[in-house]
Order: C-alpha cells, then sequence, then structure tokens
C-alpha cells in the first residue's frame, strides 16, 4: 500500500512539470565562428550589397531589395536608371552610390561610366558626373567623404590599375598612385582608413587568380604589400568588422581559384598582419557579395561555378569575438534610458521596446537573451517571442566610440492570462487523481476480498473440538 502512494505522489509530481515545462523557454545563445541559413533573397541575381542604419540593400540590374536582419524581411525599393551589374557601390550620409558596371545582353557586352545616387529619404536616383575611365568587376571604398574606384576591367578584357577619386561634395574626379599589380574581380574591405584589395584575376580577363593583400593609404597616395592569402580567389566577398561588436578584422568569403566555388571564410587581422580560417560556409559560392550589420556577416547571391544560374541564398556569419561584452559597463549617468519592456511578465508574442535619451544618439542597438546586437534608430516592437524568461539590454556609444549598455531587464512572457493555467493544471490533476484513487479503490476491494476468502479457507480447515 505504501509503495502504491510513493508512485502516486511521483507520477503527480511529473505531471506537474510537464503540465508547466510547456510555458517556459531557453534563450538561444549566439555562437561565434558559425553560419546560419536565412530568408532567401526573392530572386537569384548578380548583386552587390551596402549596409545603412543596420539594413543591407541589394541591387542589380534588375532589382533593388532591403534586408532588415532584426526581423528576417524582405522589401523591395526603386531601381537604378542605368541597368549594369558588376559595379562599385558604397554608402555615404544617407545615400548610396553606385559607380561604373558591366551592361549589355547576347554576348555583347560594354563597361560603364555612370555614376548614380539613390536617396533613402526618397526613394529616388540621381545623376552625377561620370567615372573618367569606365570600368566594371570593382568595388568602391568611402573614406572622409570620398569614394575610391581601383582596378577592374574594361571592354575588351583589358584588366587596368588606374585608381581614381570620387568627391562627394563637389562632384568632380581626380586621379591617384595606381595599383601596383592590376587585378579585377578583387574582395575589398576599408579599416582603419586603409583600402585592402584582396585576391582577383591579373593580367587579361580571366586570368592567372593570385591570392595578393595590396594596402592603400589614402593619407600617404602610397601602397603597401600585406601577409598573403591563405587561398587563392577571384570572384569572392569581403566584409570587415569595425571592432564595436566585434574585433576588427577582415572576412574573404567564398569564390575560387578556377570554374568552381569554395566555401572557405579567410580571416585576415590588419593589425598583425595574419590569417586565418573561419569556419566553412554552408553553401560553396563565388560571384556572391557580402555585408555587415551590427558586426554580423551576411553572404548574399552568387553562382556554385562561373556558368551556373544566380543564386538566392543569404547565409549570416558569426565572426570571431562576437558580443564579448562582459566588461562594459553602465555609464554613472546613462545617455539612454530602457523604459519597456520592465522586469515583469508580459501575455503575448509582443512587447513594445521603448527608451529614451538626454541627448542625440548616433547609434542604437539591443540585444534579445544574449543573442545578436540590432540596430534600432527609433522605439520598435520585439515580435515572435518564444514563451519564458527573457533579458534584454540597450547600447549606444559614448563620443569616442565606446560601447555603453543599460542594466539588463528580465521578464518573461505567456502565451495566455495566468487564470487558465491553474485551472488546467487543477483539472488534469484532479483528473489524475481521480483515476488513480479509482484504481486504489479496486486495488483495496481486491485486497480485502482475498483476506475475506483466506479467511474463510482457513476456518473451514481448522480442526473441530
Amino acid at each position: 500500500m505504501k509503495k502504491i502512494a510513493t508512485l502516486h505522489i511521483i507520477f503527480l509530481l511529473i505531471l506537474s512539470f510537464m503540465v508547466l515545462s510547456e510555458h517556459t523557454a531557453s534563450a538561444q545563445q549566439t555562437t561565434e565562428n558559425t553560419w546560419k541559413s536565412l530568408k532567401p533573397i526573392p530572386q537569384g541575381d548578380a548583386y552587390e550589397a551596402v549596409t545603412v542604419y543596420g539594413q543591407i540593400h541589394l541591387l542589380s540590374s534588375r532589382n533593388h531589395y532591403v534586408y532588415n536582419p532584426s526581423k528576417d524581411e524582405w522589401t523591395t525599393k526603386k531601381t537604378m536608371t542605368t541597368a549594369r551589374n558588376s559595379f562599385g557601390i558604397t554608402v555615404y550620409q544617407d545615400k548610396i552610390y553606385v559607380i561604373g558596371g558591366t551592361y549589355g545582353s547576347s554576348g555583347e557586352y560594354f563597361t560603364s561610366d555612370a555614376v548614380e545616387v539613390y536617396d533613402l529619404k526618397t526613394d529616388s536616383w540621381e545623376t552625377k558626373t561620370p567615372m573618367p575611365t569606365a570600368r566594371s568587376n570593382l568595388c568602391a571604398n568611402e573614406i572622409d567623404g570620398k569614394i575610391y574606384l581601383i582596378g577592374g576591367s574594361q571592354t575588351g578584357a583589358a584588366v587596368v590599375g588606374v585608381n581614381e577619386v570620387y568627391d562627394v561634395a563637389t562632384d568632380t574626379w581626380t586621379t591617384k598612385k595606381p595599383l601596383n599589380n592590376p587585378v579585377h574581380a578583387y574582395a575589398s574591405a576599408v579599416v582603419d582608413s586603409k583600402i585592402y584589395i584582396l585576391g582577383g584575376y591579373e593580367g587579361l580577363h580571366y586570368g592567372a587568380p593570385v591570392d595578393l593583400n595590396q594596402i592603400y593609404d589614402p593619407k600617404t597616395d602610397t601602397w603597401n604589400r600585406g601577409a598573403q592569402m591563405p587561398h587563392i580567389t577571384r570572384n569572392a566577398a569581403a566584409a570587415a568588422t569595425t571592432g564595436l561588436l566585434a574585433p576588427k578584422q577582415i572576412y574573404v568569403i567564398g569564390g575560387g581559384p578556377d570554374a568552381r566555388a569554395i566555401n572557405t571564410t579567410q580571416v585576415y587581422n590588419p593589425q598583425t598582419d595574419t590569417w586565418t580560417l573561419g569556419a566553412e560556409m554552408p553553401s560553396p559560392r563565388g560571384w556572391l557579395t557580402a555585408a555587415v550589420a551590427n558586426d554580423i556577416i551576411y553572404a548574399l547571391g552568387g553562382c556554385d561555378n562561373l556558368w551556373g544560374s544566380r543564386l538566392a541564398i543569404n547565409e549570416r556569419y558569426v565572426p570571431f569575438g562576437y558580443g564579448v561584452i562582459d566588461q562594459i559597463n553602465p555609464e554613472e549617468t546613462l545617455r539612454l534610458t530602457l523604459i519597456s519592456p520592465e522586469n515583469k511578465t508580459y501575455y503575448g508574442s509582443k512587447i513594445a521596446l521603448e527608451f529614451s535619451s538626454k541627448e542625440s544618439l548616433s547609434w542604437v542597438g539591443y540585444r534579445l537573451d544574449a543573442g545578436i546586437i540590432f540596430e534600432i534608430g527609433s522605439n520598435t516592437t520585439l515580435d515572435n517571442l518564444s514563451s519564458g524568461p527573457h533579458n534584454i539590454a540597450v547600447y549606444t556609444t559614448d563620443t569616442d566610440g565606446n560601447l555603453k549598455t543599460t542594466q539588463t531587464i528580465h521578464f518573461t512572457t505567456e502565451k495566455t492570462q495566468p487564470a487558465p493555467l491553474p485551472l488546467i493544471l487543477t483539472t488534469t490533476i484532479l483528473t489524475a487523481s481521480t483515476i488513480i484513487g479509482l484504481g486504489l479503490l479496486i486495488h483495496h476491494k481486491k485486497q480485502k476480498q482475498k483476506q475475506t476468502t483466506a479467511f474463510r479457507n482457513n476456518s473451514l480447515d481448522a480442526p473441530k473440538e
């Protein structure tokens, strides 16, 4: 009897735990040096990408999409006036600059000198002074209001090393020192106001791919060489982390030494002039583009080989050292205050994220459940929250660029109001108790019947006096 009662109690405890566990959820952690597949691009094409206010603009001759990393959503914007691909792209003061590129069809292609500017506020395009040397398969890099267009190829397969600079303020062009080793189809990034030209083809069009690391310093108008890349590559994508949420490094992704694409992640540290290898990209690709949003890298589009169809793949990479912010302490007088969420329980999957500040802030981001830090321009809404405990903090930067944070707020979300939970739990336990009670009653009756029968049998067998 005691054994059955003990089992009854254990059963009820397990049942209660199972009911309660449906209303809790553990937070997903963000792991450095890992890849994840996200919502695909609406249409595969030959894209170039740039990030503005934490959102990624993806452009081609036919499309202009905007990706919101915090919502994993795509929207459509106005396409550029001059249809072309393989152009240079960069951003300066709320405007996107698209320069050069290739246009044509039916196997007859030409290089462009077009300069078009997209205004985010008006969703409109404007034409500026053309680039002196028409080129494609090149990158555009902006430093202090100057846009550098280096190398590339021209109609007729000529690879050039020309270095032309566009002044945004005056809408004029100047010429600087050319590349020592002219290349096109290279990858490029800027770190600490220096331009890195990585890999590419040298010689004739589709000539020999290289592992060169050519570094240009605009302040001195000089070129230097950095450590060679671990893998020869062309048609790769490059992106640089800023040092705000991940250490300053350059990531060269995909590309390849021949017509086939590879999935390598080559990581360059400009401070130590050394290379390492990161986790391999899930989908081997060349002819892809990359963008950085809040120090997270997004590898977009591309092909698996030279003649392959354009892919709509969108894969996210968390860099080395991402989000190591244990050393960050709140300011004594915070520049911003987190208003919502509060330390309490909310019901539903949406919660308002609201903050206030005594001064204008150049950058604000939030981090939910130790995940990716997303940039936000103003108050927003946290969507699709799972039931269970959560934590959140809001970040900004001081005048020196140092990261500051609010206190971490711990809150809980539930799908429904608390009233149904005790009702369900009580009903379940009462039902289970009734069933078990009936079982115990039946068991008890059977045991009593056995005892009565045994007593009678013993009475019959007893000797008569």
